[in-house]
């Protein structure tokens, strides 16, 4: 069924490149091109003929003149048709353009912006055919996910269930200090400003929270020294704070309780990380190193904002929910980087480099091929390094009998890994993925209907409801007191 849907998909997808691929060659068929020599004025490219003086790295060589092509045409279908495939991938699209509107006639050196109306031909591709293909793409294989997994079977009130069962299933009691009738302990004045979320301390850290954060916005180039002395010692009296909140939030919730939390502890590295940090920054302004470190942390309790937001506060509940699901999808397209990184890195680990390859960027390595596909995944440049893997022949290339002897290119090799990687990596588990986040995420549709009757704050009262009748915090309650939850939780 899925590669019936993904057959159909392409088969529509087809069927409008295909139109604009005849149009395409109809309008642009042995109009692109131009001489090398720009600078001679020739404009009828038979007189691209002979040398001229070629300046190569500052270098004067006698270069020979030559009429060719970009690595694009429309000179026939299947060039057509292959070039718009690329410009689907919203990549390149603005160079074949400009190649478009400088377009002067056949056989004739291109002018800039001498036929400007061809631009339109390109606008409304984009428009209609890379939106609309991209779109269609997203859109089926989030409907075939949902219905593999059953939720699109789902009725609105059966999602809502489901996404609240996430949320419940997180949820647990604090373990409530011992209470004496006398006086109020400090243990449970810690436990009462650790639980209530909208009590005045909480609210007074989260507004030091935003001028934190606003202080982190007033950095310019060039800066004034006084200003920024200043903002370090405003942080270091922040950070002691911060660091007062989790002292008492540990001895609030205990410590069993507190380590739960993930954000718990990551407030513990941050809020120390940022007080070690303002010690060494104040000890040497000028040490480069402690500056870095020193942003570094302020910027990771600038997060803390997160857990303190409702909505947002939500959403990384329920990705953490989903984890298992996006670590399988995740691990399942890494085997797939990992196949295509060994397979590019042996038939092109010894090409020599083109216009796009530098030491960074090419396939002599498994790691550097993993980010160089990683890059191709966003469709960044990939058009142009299959050019660059594709472009490289002779004499432009030693071409041995052994695979050792050999630094040429390869035209099938490149086009054929370089466009399944596209396909499979770009639109197939790009489009996995957002399908896996669209569907972990279902309590858009439970607020979007009106059906999120269940706030996070009546969960927080839920909470501490069930700690009354769970002072240890075990997550268990006896059947008996069960009944009395249930009235005590309205």
């Amino acid at each position: 069924m899925s590669t019936l849907i993904f057959a159909q998909a392409a088969f529509v997808s087809l069927s409008l490149l295909i139109p604009f691929a005849i149009y395409g060659l109809n309008l642009f068929v042995g109009k692109l091109q131009f001489c090398n020599d720009k600078g001679s004025g020739i404009m009828d490219l038979n007189d691209c003929v002979n040398e001229y003086s070629s300046q190569p790295f500052r270098w004067d060589v006698l270069a020979p003149r030559q009429a060719s092509n970009p690595y694009y045409d429309f000179d026939n279908f299947g060039d057509s048709l292959f070039i718009l495939f690329q410009i689907v991938s919203q990549e390149g699209w603005t160079d074949v353009m400009w190649s478009a509107q400088s377009i002067t006639g056949v056989f004739t050196q291109p002018n800039p912006f001498a036929s400007q109306g061809n631009a339109v031909y390109f606008i409304i591709f984009n428009l209609l055919g890379a939106v609309f293909v991209l779109t269609l793409f997203v859109s089926v294989f989030m409907r075939n996910y949902t219905e593999q997994t059953g939720v699109a079977f789902l009725t609105t009130d059966q999602r809502s269930w489901l996404e609240l069962r996430k949320l419940l299933r997180q949820v647990s009691p604090s373990k409530r200090p011992s209470s004496t009738k006398q006086r109020e302990t400090w243990e449970e004045w810690c436990y009462r400003r650790a639980v209530r979320k909208t009590g005045r301390w909480q609210r007074f850290i989260t507004a030091l929270l935003i001028l934190h954060l606003v202080l982190l916005c007033l950095e310019w180039y060039p800066g004034d020294d006084r200003w920024e002395r200043a903002r370090d010692y405003i942080f270091l009296v922040f950070t002691i704070i911060f660091i007062s909140n989790v002292v008492i939030r540990i001895i609030g919730l205990s410590w069993h309780r507190f380590r739960k939390s993930s954000w718990d502890v990551f407030s513990i590295f941050a809020v120390s990380g940022t007080f070690v940090t303002s010690i060494l920054r104040l000890t040497n302004f000028d040490e480069r190193v402690f500056a870095t470190l020193h942003k570094l942390a302020l910027v990771s309790i600038a997060l803390l904002l997160i857990p303190r937001n409702n909505q947002l506060d939500q959403l990384f509940k329920t990705a953490a929910a989903s984890l298992a699901s996006i670590m399988n999808l995740l691990a399942t397209w890494f085997v797939l980087f990992l196949v295509y990184a060994i397979a590019l890195t042996q038939t092109f680990g010894l090409t020599r480099f083109g216009p796009g390859e530098t030491g960074n960027i090419n396939f002599r390595s498994v790691p550097k091929a993993l980010i160089l596909l990683f890059r191709c995944s966003t469709g960044e440049g990939w058009n142009e390094l299959m050019e660059d893997f594709a472009g490289v022949d002779k004499p432009f290339c030693t071409d041995g009998e052994k695979y050792f002897e050999s630094d040429c290119g390869s035209p099938e090799w490149a086009r054929a890994l370089f466009i399944t990687w596209n396909i499979l990596s770009m639109y197939i588990f790009v489009n996995l993925f957002v399908s896996l986040i669209y569907e972990s995420f279902s309590y858009v549709y439970q607020r979007s209907s009106g059906l999120s009757v269940i706030s996070r704050e009546e969960i927080r009262r839920f909470k501490q409801a069930w700690a009354e009748f769970d002072p240890n915090g075990t997550g268990y309650i006896s059947k008996d007191v069960f009944p009395r939850l249930l009235g005590v939780s309205r």
